[in-house]
């Protein structure tokens, strides 16, 4: 991707948004349950620009208890106001039990 390609705008004058802006959204969720993730990976499959709306889903499919706290494992979409998929994510991490060091 060329410079211009990431800094101009597009016909409607918009601005495109850099993919690890867009994947910060995901990551709120796992700050909110204080997830400490040890894996991520992200799939941009469209772009997003500036004055989109986008709104993301976050399943947590696998929770497992340990000494340490709980493990967990949880995938997800973010879409744009078309109900286009911007991005496709997955993490991994510990929720660690309160008064440890895990």
């Amino acid at each position: 991707m060329t410079p211009a390609a990431t800094t101009g705008t597009d016909a409607d004058g918009r601005l495109l948004v850099h993919g690890l802006l867009t994947a910060t959204l995901p990551t709120a969720v796992g700050g909110e349950y204080d997830v400490l993730a040890d894996r991520m990976a992200f799939e941009f499959p469209r772009p997003v620009h500036t004055g989109d709306t986008v709104t993301c889903t976050v399943t947590f499919h696998t929770v497992e208890s340990t000494d340490a706290g709980h493990r967990v494992a949880a995938d997800g979409v973010c879409r744009n106001e078309a109900d286009g998929v911007v991005l496709r994510f997955e993490f991994g991490g510990l929720i660690r039990r309160s008064g440890t060091d895990a």
